[in-house]
């Protein structure tokens, strides 16, 4: 399914207390947003299981805090996860993104 929906994300991880922070706004889809999850260890085009869920309707903009594990935050920092918006019309995920880290 082509999609027209675009989106943009901000990830923030605290080291220390291993807090990871998703702030940022999407439009377009053809549907209502049903969930954001962030799965790993993969790229955008390979399958990975979810690491983080949220299950709930999703509005823009978004503010998520979730508290990771170690080894969580040890694969975030190697850069092999990706994150997506689910729709109910598209539950694969009408948008989706690598997550990249900033130097």
């Amino acid at each position: 399914m082509r999609s027209n929906a675009n989106g943009m994300i901000e990830t923030r991880l605290n080291q220390q207390t291993k807090v990871l922070t998703w702030i940022g706004s999407y439009s377009g889809q053809r549907g209502t947003t049903a969930a954001g999850n962030i799965h790993g260890p993969g790229s955008v085009l390979a399958g990975a299981g979810m690491v983080v869920a949220r299950t709930a309707v999703l509005t823009s903009p978004i503010k998520i805090s979730e508290t990771l594990t170690s080894t969580q935050s040890a694969v975030l920092m190697a850069g092999i996860w990706r994150i997506n918006a689910r729709t109910d019309v598209d539950v694969g995920g009408e948008i989706r993104g690598e997550l990249a880290l900033d130097p």
